[in-house]
């Protein structure tokens, strides 16, 4: 009777011990998968023209899927000094992420443009890493002018068949047809003086500043008005 007892005492320590260990080694794999989800991406960045750094949209690193104008995952890069360099790292991007930008948003996180994008590859899925290494921005570069800016005129400047006042300012023709091309209502200003705001016959447009103007370009849509027609000053006097 005391071996059977002692046996069946054995027993239930064994059955125990083997229902801890697969307890505990169960939760250690599950907590361990979940804590290396995602790539992890890094990058340094010099940004030139601080002056014209958004305050209505958001500087920010972002991680797209592919087609996909809204990202999956990003962060803020806060303004930097003049002269600084910004160190940033964006972790638990999507393995199925199509590329990686620095990006404008605006307030509902809709990209507005990319200053810089890096499409993902192979081996950085793998690795689950991703480093975009030391960037130099320039925030006046005319894409963005052009995606910021221009973008809200092509509805009516070329973007169907018709281009009014026969302006286009749709994506590769904008500049051409703008910097230092003289004005067919005035003739002594230019559309865009390279350098000169004042003499820049498109702010009198904007401004609705002349009787010539048939159009009241005032009530034009952009996703911040103010901010947007600062950013143009800012190219126009950058230019030379």
């Amino acid at each position: 009777m005391k071996f059977v007892l002692k046996y069946k005492y054995y027993y239930i320590l064994l059955t125990l011990s083997l229902s801890i260990v697969a307890c505990d080694s169960g939760d250690i794999y599950e907590e361990t998968t979940f804590k290396n989800e995602g790539i992890k991406c890094n990058t340094s960045i010099i940004f030139k023209n601080i002056s014209s750094w958004p305050i209505d949209y958001q500087v920010a690193i972002a991680a797209y899927k592919k087609e996909e104008a809204i990202p999956s995952i990003s962060k803020a890069i806060g303004k930097p000094s003049i002269g600084d360099t910004t160190h940033i790292e964006l972790t638990g991007i999507p393995f199925d992420t199509d590329r990686i930008s620095i990006s404008i948003l605006n307030k509902s996180r809709k990209s507005v443009t990319d200053l810089y994008s890096h499409s993902i590859q192979p081996k950085e899925i793998e690795s689950q890493i991703s480093s975009l290494g030391l960037l130099s921005i320039d925030l006046l570069d005319f894409t963005r002018v052009q995606n910021q800016f221009f973008a809200n005129c092509i509805n009516c400047h070329g973007g169907s068949s018709y281009a009014a006042a026969d302006l286009n300012l749709t994506e590769g023709y904008s500049y051409n047809a703008l910097v230092n091309v003289n004005s067919k209502i005035v003739n002594e200003k230019k559309l865009v003086t390279a350098g000169i705001e004042s003499e820049s016959f498109i702010l009198d447009v904007l401004a609705h500043s002349s009787d010539n103007i048939s159009y009241n370009h005032t009530n034009v849509s952009f996703n911040s008005q103010e901010e947007d027609v600062k950013l143009l000053k800012l190219w126009i006097n950058s230019l030379k």
